[in-house]
């Protein structure tokens, strides 16, 4: 056991004495070499300056600068700067020459896109969408700018080379319309209701027929005005036998003038019967009796029925107008004629 722990002394008594050994060895070493220098940048020199972009007022310029790796230089193997030496900056330059105003000017117009074609055969039509810039020239030293009016919508023809079908038109369906005025201000009543239609379904197409003129229709239609009609004063019944009683006191007037208006022309005859004269020497061969009485009367009705009262007498046959054989001397013919009634009665009476 104790030979043991001799000889773990022993040997870390070595091992420390080889560290320490080659401490002092490895300082021993850096005293007697050179220092490594790494190279550093200096700082940014002034450089070359390009000309002022302008010819008046202020402008720019282009600036060139360099460095060098010399801040320190890189000695002993030490590292070099690298190769960010060079460097280009823009800075302003002034020329204190005042400028003229220039104002910006259009563009030409430039063929830019164009839409789709509106058709799928036959002729059609597509947008063309162009634009223009104000660089001619553009706005300098304070000029005007052009505006807003940059772009332009024009329309121009598409052909795609396909022949297009027949259609036919046919009519929309009869759209609503306008309503005309109700026909009462209570209650229910009906109004006009005016129709149009279209022949768009479909529309006519390469050469198809039109549809015709048949394009309006008016129909009549119910309204409600939701307003309560005042109840009237007479009832459905009294108006009936109003208006029948109407009617009938109409007609008996009429009924009366027609009966007062004859019963008039009839005693106006019977009065020009009386006052003319009758013939002082009748023919009494031509004189032919009247077969009765009553024939006579009838013929009397009837002629004064037909005939006015004026002309009654005048038209009379001259026969009924003569006396007969037996009649009185000097007697007149409204007295022979009712005395001629009279015998007849009696006779008839017997």
């Amino acid at each position: 056991m104790k030979t043991i722990r001799c000889v773990l002394l022993v040997c870390g008594i070595t091992v420390i004495s080889a560290v320490t050994l080659g401490v002092i060895i490895g300082v021993i070493i850096d005293q007697l070499s050179p220092d490594v220098v790494n190279g550093g940048w200096s700082s940014w020199g002034y450089g070359e300056l390009s000309v002022c972009s302008v010819t008046c007022g202020v402008g720019s310029r282009i600036r060139y600068q360099i460095r060098t790796c010399s801040n320190p230089t890189p000695q002993n193997g030490g590292k070099d700067c690298g190769i960010g030496n060079t460097r280009i900056s823009i800075v302003s330059c002034n020329r204190h020459i005042k400028c003229p105003v220039v104002n910006g000017g259009w563009s030409s117009w430039g063929y830019d896109q164009l839409g789709v074609c509106s058709v799928t055969c036959g002729v059609g039509s597509q947008r063309r969408y162009r634009i223009r810039t104000c660089t001619n020239p553009g706005p300098k030293n304070g000029g005007k700018d052009c505006g807003t009016r940059n772009k332009r919508i024009s329309t121009v023809s598409c052909n795609t080379n396909i022949k297009c079908p027949v259609v036919k038109g046919g009519w929309s369906s009869w759209g609503y319309g306008q309503l005309g005025v109700c026909s009462v201000s209570c209650g229910v009543g009906s109004r006009r209701r005016y129709q149009i239609r279209t022949c768009t379904n479909p529309a006519p197409q390469n050469g198809g027929k039109d549809c015709g003129t048949r394009n309006k229709r008016i129909s009549t239609v119910s309204c409600i005005t939701n307003i309560t009609c005042p109840e009237s004063v007479f009832g459905p019944g009294l108006i009936a036998v109003l208006s029948v009683s109407g009617v009938f006191v109409i007609f008996l007037v009429v009924a009366a003038v027609i009966f007062f208006r004859l019963r008039r022309r009839i005693g106006k005859m019977k009065s020009d019967i009386n006052e003319r004269p009758v013939s002082e020497s009748p023919n009494v061969n031509d004189v032919t009796r009247p077969e009765s009485a009553e024939s006579i009367a009838e013929n009397l009705y009837e002629t004064a029925s037909l005939r006015s009262p004026e002309h009654f007498y005048e038209e009379l046959p001259e026969t009924q107008m003569m006396l007969p054989i037996n009649a009185p001397v000097g007697a007149s013919a409204p007295l022979w004629y009712e005395e001629l009634l009279s015998a007849q009665s009696n006779d008839q009476a017997a």
